[in-house]
C-alpha cells in the first residue's frame, strides 16, 4: 500500500506536534478497521510445520461445492434438532460443546443421516467422557433407509456411563470411495428435564412474536425497562419495549423453517438457539434477514419460565443486490461492528458482511463479491452454515486484497476442516488464490475465541508471518521452507501497527524485560533493533500509524507489592519511526508513566510520581501530531430509519 504523506516530526511544541490536555482531546478517525487477524492454537497445531501446506500454496481457487452428510437428532415429541456438520478428522472432544441431545433418561437415541447423494456404507460410534481421555462404549447403531436420500440411526445404550449422565458422542460415517467424516454432540441421560417442553415453548414463543392477536401472551414474559435500547431491531432482549419485541410496524413474509441448537439441558436449565430467514418490509423494500434467538428456559411444575431472551438480525446482503445508495454502502439492520479497508486514493473499499468479503470501486460504481462459502444457486445449509469469520488484512489502491477465513471451512480443499485460510485477492487477474492453511483440532466455536495471535501476508516476498504458539514464524508460501524468527514471546509482548505491516518484538531471552526490541517491516522483510539504555529494557505500547511507541523501564524502579504484583513504571516514551530514528521522547524529571495508550493520531500518558511502587496520580497528560493523517475516505455509522430504527451504512 503506499505510504501516506505526512511530515515525521513529533515535537512539544510548534505546527507539527502539540501536547493537549484532556478538554481538548478530539482523535482524528481511524483510516482503517481492524486488519490483523490473531490466532493462538491451543489444540494440536501440528507445530505449524504444516504438512498440507508444503509447496507451492499459490494456488488459484474454484471453491468445490459441499459434499459432506449432515446429522440431526431426534427429541422426544418428534422435532429433529442440533443439525451437526461434519469434520475432517477426529477432533478435540474438550472443545467441542456446541451442542447437547437429551434421551429422556433412556437407552435409546435417534438420529438422521441427510446423505446429499453419499453412498454410507457403515456408521460406527464410541461414546467419551467429556475430557476425551475415556472411552465408555462403542459400537454400530441400527441403519435404516428413510428415503428421500435420508438414513435413520438408532442407538441402543449401555449402562457403563448412565450415572456419569453426560458423554460426548462422537460418530464416524464411511462413504464409499470417500475419506470417513466425524460428527459430535454431548449426550445427556438424566431423567426429568423437560428438555423437549423448554423447545416447544421458544418455538411458540418466536411464532407468537410475529402475531399481533397474540401480545399479551408475549408480554407477560418481558421485562420492558429503560436499561434496554428502544432505538434498535438488531438487538432485541427482554429488556426492549414490547414493540421491538413483536416487530412493530414491520412487515413480515416468507418466515423460514426455523431450526434448532440445543446448547445445554440439565437440572437447572435449557439454553437453546432458533435460527431462520425472513423478509422484512420497512419503509422502503422488502430485504431477506437472518435472525437468532437465544432463550434460556426454566421447567417447573407451574410451566416454563423464559428467563433470557436475546434475538439479532442481520440484513442477507448477498441476497439483497440493491444496497449501494447516493449515501453509501446501506447495510441495514446489522451489527456495526464491521471490519474493512479503504485504499488511501479513497476511491475503494473492501469489507466483510454477510459470511462475504466484498469490494467497491467507487469511481467506476462497482461492486464485486470477492469471497464466500455460500452458493449462488439454491439453499444448500451446509454452504449456508455461518461459523467463519473474514477479515481483510491488506489492500492496495488498485484493490488487490489479502484477507483470512478463520473457523469452519463449509467446503472446497479443506471442507470440514478448522483453522485459518490466507488469501490474496488479484484486482487484474480478478482470481481469488490461497497462500496458506494453518489447521487446529478445536471446535470453530473455541477457535473463535482462543486463536488470537498475528497472521500477516507479504505480497512482495510470498511470505506468512504468524505468531503461534509464543512462537514467530516466517514461511515461505512458494517454497514451503519455514524459519522461527523468535520463540517464547506472547502476543501481549508485542505491538502491531493497525495494518498489520510492521512488527515489534523483544528480542532477548527475557522477553518480559527484555533490553531490545526488533521493529520489523513485514511487507518487505525489513528489521531494525532497538536497544535500552543500560540497566533499563523496553515495553512494546503500539503504533501510531507506522511509528512505534516504546516505553523504557529502569530495573531498579520495579517492585513487588505483598500480593507479588509487579510494578513497572516506565521513565520514558520514546517515538520512532520504522528506520529506528527517533522522532520524540518524553521523559519529565521525578515522573513516572504508569500506563500508555494510542488512539487515532493521540498517545495518552497516564502519570505518577513516587517510588517503591509508592506512587501518586498527576494528570495525564497527551502527545499528537497535526501534520499527520490522511483522511479516512470510508468510515462506518448509523442512520435512523422511520420503521426499521437503527441501521448500519459505510460512508464514502
Amino acid at each position: 500500500m503506499k505510504k501516506r504523506e505526512r511530515n515525521k516530526a513529533w515535537r512539544d511544541r510548534g505546527p507539527d506536534f502539540e501536547d493537549i490536555s484532556e478538554n481538548e482531546l478530539s482523535p482524528s478517525k481511524i483510516r482503517r478497521k481492524i486488519l490483523v487477524l490473531a490466532l493462538v492454537f491451543i489444540g494440536s497445531l501440528f507445530l505449524f510445520s504444516l504438512t498440507l501446506n508444503r509447496g507451492n500454496m499459490d494456488v488459484t481457487i474454484q471453491i468445490k461445492d459441499p459434499t459432506y452428510p449432515l446429522v440431526s437428532f431426534s427429541l422426544d415429541g418428534g422435532r429433529t434438532v442440533n443439525t451437526t456438520r461434519g469434520y475432517a478428522s477426529e477432533m478435540s472432544i474438550p472443545s467441542l460443546r456446541d451442542t447437547v441431545i437429551a434421551t429422556g433418561g433412556t437407552h435409546s437415541l435417534t438420529a438422521i443421516v441427510d446423505t446429499y447423494g453419499n453412498k454410507i456404507q457403515s456408521v460406527r460410534y464410541t461414546v467419551y467422557d467429556l475430557s476425551g481421555e475415556t472411552a465408555y462404549e462403542s459400537g454400530s447403531p441400527e441403519m435404516t433407509d428413510a428415503g428421500n436420500g435420508q438414513y435413520e440411526l438408532k442407538f441402543e445404550f449401555n449402562d457403563t456411563w448412565r450415572d456419569e449422565r453426560e458423554g460426548a458422542l462422537c460418530l464416524e460415517l464411511d462413504r464409499e470411495g470417500q475419506n470417513p467424516v466425524y460428527y459430535y454432540t454431548r449426550v445427556t441421560r438424566q431423567a426429568g428435564l423437560s428438555t423437549a417442553d423448554c423447545v416447544d415453548f421458544a418455538y411458540e414463543f418466536s411464532a407468537n412474536t410475529m402475531n399481533p392477536n397474540e401480545s399479551s401472551w408475549v408480554q407477560q414474559y418481558t421485562e420492558s425497562s429503560s436499561s434496554g435500547d428502544s432505538t434498535t431491531f438488531q438487538n432485541v432482549t427482554l429488556n426492549s419495549s414490547l414493540n421491538q419485541i413483536m416487530w412493530k410496524n414491520l412487515t413480515l413474509a416468507n418466515v423460514s423453517d426455523r431450526t434448532c441448537d440445543i446448547e445445554e439441558t440439565n437440572g437447572t436449565f435449557t439454553s437453546l438457539t432458533l435460527s431462520y430467514t425472513l423478509d422484512v418490509t420497512g419503509s422502503g423494500e422488502a430485504r431477506k434477514y437472518k435472525v437468532e434467538e437465544f432463550y434460556r428456559l426454566r421447567y417447573s411444575a407451574s410451566g416454563v419460565m423464559l428467563l433470557n431472551f436475546v434475538r439479532t438480525m442481520n440484513s442477507s446482503l448477498q441476497d439483497n443486490p440493491n444496497f449501494i445508495t447516493a449515501s453509501g454502502i446501506d447495510l441495514g439492520v446489522s451489527d456495526s461492528n464491521v471490519s474493512y479497508l479503504s485504499s488511501t486514493d479513497g476511491k475503494r473499499v473492501t469489507f466483510a458482511a454477510d459470511d462475504a468479503l466484498w469490494l467497491y470501486d467507487q469511481s467506476a460504481d462497482k461492486l464485486e463479491k470477492i469471497f464466500t462459502f455460500r452458493l449462488d444457486s439454491g439453499n444448500d445449509a451446509r454452504a449456508d452454515y455461518s461459523n467463519y469469520t473474514i477479515t481483510p488484512v491488506y489492500m492496495d489502491d488498485t484493490g488487490n486484497i489479502s484477507f483470512t477465513v478463520t473457523g469452519y471451512m463449509n467446503r472446497g480443499t479443506y471442507e470440514g476442516n478448522v483453522g485459518t485460510a490466507v488469501y490474496y485477492y488479484s484486482a487484474k487477474e480478478d482470481t481469488v488464490s490461497v497462500k496458506t492453511f494453518i489447521p487446529s483440532d478445536t471446535g470453530s466455536a473455541i477457535a473463535a475465541i482462543d486463536l488470537k495471535g498475528l497472521i500477516y501476508y507479504s505480497h512482495t516476498d510470498d511470505i506468512v508471518y504468524a505468531l503461534i504458539s509464543d512462537k514467530l514464524y516466517k514461511m515461505n508460501t512458494v517454497s514451503g521452507e519455514l524459519e522461527t524468527l523468535a520463540e517464547g514471546i506472547t502476543r501481549s509482548e508485542c505491538a502491531v501497527s493497525e495494518d498489520g505491516r510492521y512488527l515489534a518484538y523483544p528480542s532477548a531471552d527475557n522477553h518480559a524485560q527484555s533490553a531490545t526490541m526488533v521493529l520489523m517491516d513485514l511487507e518487505t522483510g525489513s528489521a531494525v533493533t532497538l536497544t535500552a539504555e543500560s540497566g533499563a529494557y523496553l515495553k512494546a505500547i503500539g503504533f501510531v500509524d507506522e511509528d512505534f511507541v516504546c516505553g523504557a523501564v529502569r530495573q531498579s524502579d520495579v517492585s513487588q507489592d505483598t500480593l507479588g504484583t509487579s510494578s513497572e513504571p516506565m521513565y520514558k516514551v520514546t517515538i520512532t519511526d520504522t528506520t529506528g530514528a527517533s522522532l520524540k521522547e518524553y521523559q519529565q524529571e521525578g515522573v513516572y508513566i504508569t500506563s500508555v495508550s494510542t488512539s487515532g493520531g493521540y498517545v495518552t500518558l497516564n502519570r505518577a510520581t513516587g517510588s517503591g511502587g509508592n506512587f501518586t496520580a498527576i494528570t495525564t497528560d497527551y502527545i499528537t501530531s497535526n501534520a499527520g493523517s490522511a483522511s479516512e475516505m470510508a468510515s462506518v455509522g448509523t442512520y435512523s430509519d422511520a420503521t426499521l430504527l437503527k441501521c448500519v451504512r459505510i460512508k464514502l
